[in-house]
């Protein structure tokens, strides 16, 4: 297998790992922002939306406040992913 064939990837697993990632302080913020970006016209509406709120509901909630170092960098990654996602739904 070639360096650069990319493997398919399921909208539920990446739903699963939006989820998985929010609030982690690793790489894997990063990581799942560039596929989602990278996915984002093969998914449907629904995909969309389900991945859209997940990431919206959790930027709301107050514990995001977290004072750990890293945390303001994995909340600047998913508010940054948020904005671009809400681009990619203006008309």
């Amino acid at each position: 297998m070639s360096s650069h064939t990319r493997i398919a990837v399921d909208p539920v697993v990446l739903s699963c790992a939006v989820r998985y990632a929010l609030g982690r302080l690793s790489y894997l913020p990063g990581l799942i922002d560039g596929e989602v970006r990278r996915l984002w016209s093969d998914l449907d509406d629904s995909d969309r939306a389900v991945i859209h709120g997940d990431i919206a509901e959790w930027l709301a909630d107050d514990w995001r406040h977290d004072t750990r170092p890293g945390f303001k960098r994995t909340v600047t990654v998913w508010a940054d992913l948020l904005a671009w996602i809400e681009l990619q739904e203006q008309p």
